[in-house]
């Protein structure tokens, strides 16, 4: 279960939703933009500033029970970039549940860069895979020879 905005608006949901499925069945994403040099977390699909620091809610979510973090960078969704590899760093080294890096991808070597700069625990991409030469066979075998643990 992946728990967004509802956990900033009820965050007792993610211990209840914990306590039914278990702390690993319930991912807590969270959309962020950086701004003045801040990691600033947004709800409602990114139309909704709060006053959360990112790093200090991701500890938050974790304390309620979240088992996984996925974080967007809005300023990068889409834009084929490359991850937010400082931000994913930093939240994953800090975490102590897995974290899961999302937005940006736009080449391969992007998914390489993140699984070695950062540890992340799997990174996610939607734009990225609607081009046929980027197909997730193509990747996978890319991130194989790239000595990356991929599932076969």
């Amino acid at each position: 279960v992946i728990i967004n905005t509802a956990s900033y608006v009820s965050p007792k949901l993610i211990s209840d939703a914990a306590k039914i499925f278990g702390n690993q069945a319930i991912i807590c994403a969270i959309d962020y933009k950086i701004e003045n040099e801040t990691n600033v977390v947004y709800i409602d699909s990114g139309k909704t500033k709060t006053k959360l620091n990112l790093k200090n809610y991701v500890e938050k979510l974790v304390d309620y029970g979240a088992g996984e973090i996925m974080l967007t960078n809005i300023n990068l969704d889409g834009s084929a970039k490359g991850f937010d590899i400082d931000v994913l760093k930093e939240i994953s080294d800090s975490a102590v549940v897995p974290t899961i890096g999302c937005s940006g991808a736009g080449h391969q070597i992007h998914f390489n860069e993140a699984l070695n700069k950062t540890n992340v625990s799997a990174l996610a991409a939607g734009n990225f895979f609607h081009f046929k030469e980027n197909s997730y066979p193509i990747l996978k075998n890319f991130l194989k020879y790239n000595l990356q643990n991929v599932r076969s």
